[in-house]
């Protein structure tokens, strides 16, 4: 009987290692692709993880990778979680499959709509799930810290935009926003745009890349 449990616990950890390895690589694979200029030239940096994702190889690779990750992952809990804990994360799926395969950036404004709704929304699904799959107290802090950085970084970006009138990432093309940025933007204002990107795409690969290493704590183990 106690073979069987820790046999149990061993198989536990190493299905939620291979979750959080497969979620890693859809993080920052897509990200390397999209540097190497697979989908675009020029490429924009800094950039959020929806734009480099928002279409061709980094797209489809972020697709498959992040599937086979949750693949993974809902394999466990179909073993060890509960009923409820199942159907939140089957609706996080969905959520993530509306946002970023079916409403990427730059298609249209009604689709740019629902896909910042939909990445709020599966950002701030991921607040629920630490606490349900019971995340360790260090990588919660992480979480949070670049999750409210990053708020105050994208209000302060949106604040720019806004008083100059100028399009966000994906509304127009790479060499075209830099351009309407430069023409509208005096140097300190065109400085901190940067800056402020800077801090949102840092911050959001932080606060994913948090939640992911998570995973595998021990508080996690118990927890499911």
């Amino acid at each position: 009987m106690l073979r069987s449990l820790v046999g149990s616990e061993m198989c536990i950890r190493d299905r939620l290692r291979t979750a959080r390895n497969w979620f890693h690589a859809s993080q920052f694979l897509p990200l390397v692709l999209y540097y190497l200029g697979s989908s675009e030239r020029p490429t924009k940096f800094p950039a959020t993880i929806s734009f480099t994702i928002r279409k061709g190889l980094p797209k489809w690779i972020h697709h498959l990778i992040w599937l086979r990750g949750w693949a993974h992952f809902y394999a466990i809990l179909r073993r060890r979680g509960s009923a409820s804990l199942r159907a939140f994360c089957l609706q996080m799926v969905a959520t993530g499959v509306v946002c970023t395969f079916i409403c990427a950036i730059g298609q249209s404004e009604k689709m740019d709509k629902v896909h910042f709704l939909t990445a709020g929304l599966y950002m701030l699904d991921h607040i629920l799930l630490i606490d349900l799959i019971g995340v360790d107290w260090r990588f919660r802090l992480a979480f949070y810290a670049s999750f409210g950085t990053m708020v105050v970084a994208l209000r302060q970006k949106k604040r720019i935009e806004k008083q100059a009138a100028l399009p966000s990432e994906g509304d127009v093309g790479n060499v075209e926003l830099e351009r309407l940025r430069s023409t509208r933007l005096d140097t300190q204002a065109h400085r901190d745009m940067w800056w402020y990107e800077l801090i949102v795409m840092v911050c959001e690969n932080g606060l994913f890349s948090a939640f992911v290493s998570g995973m595998t704590s021990n508080a996690t183990l118990k927890a499911l």
